[in-house]
């Protein structure tokens, strides 16, 4: 499928369609991707701690009252 659109009068608009191109192990990954059932709290949980054991915490976890806070321009 390709969008209609052919330039984009606003450089943030976003047209998945034309501006991100899916092969098709893309397009199996994501029917995939639909099938999985929820997870359980405590799968869930054990999922977080292995992310977080591999990854380590987020960023956002490091913010203190002290951080500037976020603000978006006028």
């Amino acid at each position: 499928m390709s969008s209609k659109k052919t330039v984009a009068a606003d450089p943030f608009d976003l047209d998945f369609e034309r501006d991100m191109p899916l092969t098709e192990a893309d397009i199996q990954a994501l029917e995939r991707a639909r099938d999985l059932r929820p997870l359980s709290a405590d799968q869930y949980q054990r999922w977080h701690d292995l992310m977080s054991e591999h990854h380590g915490q987020p960023p956002h976890r490091d913010n203190t009252d002290a951080d500037e806070p976020f603000t978006l321009p006028e």
